[in-house]
């Protein structure tokens, strides 16, 4: 599972591997705890980050991370499949 993801102006790619997640080849240690639907909190290097979901369609979603807005561009194995 491949998936690349814009936030601003930076671009990542997120995969998966054998239950592990990447992030531009860094494997993500960490962990996620759903406080509501569209509220999260990340613990990831020893910080604490709140995301929060403000709006969500197929391809962008509106986000605040620790208070500050985002949005966030996502393109799936599929998408990225068609655009090579």
């Amino acid at each position: 599972m491949k998936f690349e993801l814009t936030v601003g102006e930076t671009q990542h790619k997120i995969s998966k591997s054998k239950g592990s997640f990447f992030l531009d080849d860094l494997l993500l240690e960490s962990k996620i705890y759903k406080n509501s639907q569209t509220h999260f909190y990340v613990h990831y290097e020893n910080k604490m980050y709140e995301i929060e979901i403000l709006s969500q369609s197929d391809k962008r979603s509106d986000i605040k991370i620790n208070g500050k807005k985002e949005s966030v561009h996502v393109k799936t194995d599929l998408a990225l499949t068609r655009s090579e």
